[in-house]
């Protein structure tokens, strides 16, 4: 979508470069100040939606960047499969079930409880009679 913006706004320059010829930027400025920030808007505007579109391109999450994916740096085949950043951590592996999930939370949490501490063990709740 970008790129056809980019394309109309240059097709746009142009026409308005072969219509007005000498008279797409006037002199003296204060007396053409209309025509003059007008001319200057359709000389910027294809640079803008161009630099516009490739940054948005660069800035587009790849599933690379967040899951390792390993395949590629184990076989030795580097050029299809990019590996994690450096400067990114590997994301932790998901939990299959409900129980994993508990296992890994209790195991997070343990590092963050002082060694004083003993273990959270949940207790039985009283059943009514």
């Amino acid at each position: 979508m970008g790129s056809i913006s980019t394309v109309l706004d240059s097709m746009s320059l142009f026409s308005s470069l072969c219509q007005l010829t000498t008279g797409f930027f006037v002199l003296p400025m204060q007396a053409n100040l209309h025509r003059d920030l007008s001319a200057v808007a359709e000389l910027l505007s294809p640079v803008c939606e161009y630099a516009g579109v490739r940054l948005a391109w660069d800035c587009f999450l790849n599933p690379n960047m967040l899951f390792d994916v390993g395949q590629g740096a184990r076989s030795g085949n580097s050029t299809t499969q990019r590996s994690t950043p450096p400067r990114a951590p590997a994301p932790a592996p998901a939990p299959q079930s409900l129980a994993g999930f508990w296992a890994a939370a209790s195991q997070a949490t343990q590092s963050l409880t002082t060694p004083t501490a003993p273990p959270y063990t949940p207790q039985p709740q009283p059943q009514p009679q």
